[in-house]
């Protein structure tokens, strides 16, 4: 490729969303020179546009149509529109569908002409042989170099970034169907001895601010355990030994306790007697 056609693919390629690119819909990459189009759907529409651009800047876009057209003619030769906002994905395909149909042909990019079947085009291996090797894997042991690369392969975030992700979740409300989804989920995982272990030592020596530590309390009052659960957790605390500061604390919450409830009732007391 010479370099005057390199520059001309590292040129943008020009974007309309008409004020939805964090929208899901469906999309068209057209070409200004020819007219011909490439149709697609995606549930936010600017990455999307992002990982188009991205693929065929390096040479690596599945569809060599689009990505012969985009190398001969030029990123600036492409335009990227939203053309309907689409949220649900039964509804993105009848839509994208709909559109591959009407333009299928010489003036189209797009390789399938159905939605559906686009799956097969990622994977050639029959299901009968995934479940073969799905089977063969389960129970084998991995090896200590295997583990090593797994590890490895593994995103590692910076502490700037971790902070920055910390920083986004603050104040996310989650639904009650997402917190009872996720409960769900919880209550089904065995965790083992050995992980236990891992996430006590993770805690012992862990001082919380006293904004967490009411946060905690608010959280744990007015909780209404089931007997399985409260047998769990006698059992749990059954021959523990308490240090003598553990123990301590624990009297001086319990006579505090007292003293409110005391307080409480002579409050009470006196309002009647009004």
């Amino acid at each position: 490729m010479s370099r005057i056609g390199f520059e001309r693919i590292l040129k943008s390629m020009n974007k309309i969303y008409n004020g939805h690119s964090k929208a899901s819909g469906i999309y068209q990459i057209k070409n200004l020179i020819n007219g011909k189009v490439y149709i697609g759907q995606a549930k936010q529409l600017a990455t999307r546009a992002m990982q188009h651009e991205r693929s065929l800047n390096s040479q690596k876009h599945d569809n060599k149509h689009l990505q012969a057209a985009w190398n001969f003619y030029g990123s600036d030769a492409f335009e990227f529109t939203v053309l309907q906002v689409v949220e649900g994905k039964a509804e993105r395909d009848v839509a994208e569908q709909a559109l591959i149909t009407q333009f299928y042909g010489d003036g189209c990019y797009n390789i399938m002409k159905d939605v559906n079947p686009r799956s097969e085009t990622w994977s050639h291996t029959p299901e009968e042989t995934k479940a073969k090797m799905s089977k063969a894997k389960k129970g084998k042991p991995i090896s200590p170099e295997a583990l090593i690369k797994r590890r490895m392969n593994k995103r590692l975030h910076t502490p700037e970034a971790k902070a920055k992700i910390g920083q986004a979740h603050k104040g996310k409300i989650v639904s009650d169907e997402t917190r009872a989804k996720m409960s769900a989920v919880h209550k089904e995982k065995i965790v083992s001895d050995e992980t236990r272990a891992k996430m006590s030592a993770v805690h012992k020596g862990k001082i919380f601010s006293d904004e967490t530590r009411a946060k905690l309390s608010a959280v744990q009052k007015g909780k209404i355990f089931s007997d399985e659960t409260r047998a769990k957790m006698s059992e749990a605390k059954k021959g523990k030994a308490r240090s003598e500061e553990t123990k301590a604390k624990i009297r001086e919450s319990h006579k505090k306790r007292w003293q409110n409830q005391r307080q409480d009732t002579v409050i009470l007391i006196e309002k009647e007697n009004r």
